[in-house]
């Protein structure tokens, strides 16, 4: 049995223990509300649906926005892909970290197969492009608010929470990434949608996750707004996850689909 094997085999022992952790710290009335913990179970999907398509890559660098515990990146571990996962919540962070030297320890991850970052996941570029208002997300954001949601989009904006040096502390860019991962509340989904949009360079380079909160009407006004297209829409897929890419890359990502 191979390391990724190993690592499959302890998330299908242990991976809903480790996600009752988590969902006893944050409270058990928001999890029911959020679906914490769902979007581990979709990577594996994800992965699978790769090896048939191509349309996502199948290996490389993955970054998961909002991380919580970790599970979906062990699991893009599982899959063969360099997760690194960021968290702004420090006891979620700490308790990610824990985990994940567990599994180092105990052999089933190899040491540099994943990173756990405690901060926001904001490049500074964006915050300072947020402050100067030639963002577009606040817009989508103030429009949630408006109808009774939590701006988690501008919370992580507080200077006590935000570390805006946290990829340069990691020796690595936002724009280093081949797949970026989110199962997003409805107020992260814009910014991590735009700074996917503004900062990826990689034309193979894909935004894949599960927006359980946002309206497919909604979505499509943010992917317009931000130059960016949905697989799902162009090929008619069915699948809980949604693929996205930047408009400019489409024609490359559609030549190597193997649908």
């Amino acid at each position: 049995m191979n390391a990724n094997q190993k690592l499959k085999t302890y998330i299908q022992q242990f991976g809903p223990g480790i996600n009752k952790e988590g969902i006893k710290f944050i409270g058990s009335e928001k999890a029911n509300n959020t679906g914490y913990g769902d979007g581990s179970a979709v990577v594996h999907d994800m992965a699978d649906f790769s090896r048939d398509t191509n349309l996502i890559p199948k290996q490389g660098m993955v970054l998961d926005l909002g991380s919580g515990l970790g599970i979906s990146s062990i699991r893009w571990v599982s899959e063969g892909y360099k997760a690194t996962g960021i968290e702004i919540n420090e006891s979620l962070a700490n308790l990610s970290k824990r985990i994940t030297s567990n599994l180092i320890n105990k052999g089933y991850m190899k040491k540099n197969k994943m990173k756990v970052l405690q901060g926001s996941y904001f490049p500074a570029e964006y915050i300072d492009a947020r402050n100067e208002g030639l963002t577009k997300a606040p817009y989508f954001e103030d429009k949630m608010v408006f109808k009774g949601h939590e701006s988690l989009g501008l919370k992580v904006l507080s200077p006590e929470q935000n570390n805006p040096e946290i990829y340069t502390q990691a020796g690595t860019e936002f724009s280093d990434f081949d797949i970026y991962y989110g199962f997003l509340w409805n107020t992260q989904t814009p910014s991590a949608l735009e700074m996917f949009s503004m900062y990826s360079t990689k034309p193979k380079a894909i935004f894949t996750g599960i927006f359980p909160a946002i309206g497919e009407k909604e979505l499509d006004e943010m992917l317009d707004t931000f130059e960016l297209v949905s697989l799902n829409k162009e090929l008619g897929l069915k699948k809980d996850f949604k693929i996205i890419a930047k408009k400019e890359n489409l024609d490359n990502i559609m030549k190597r689909a193997t649908l």
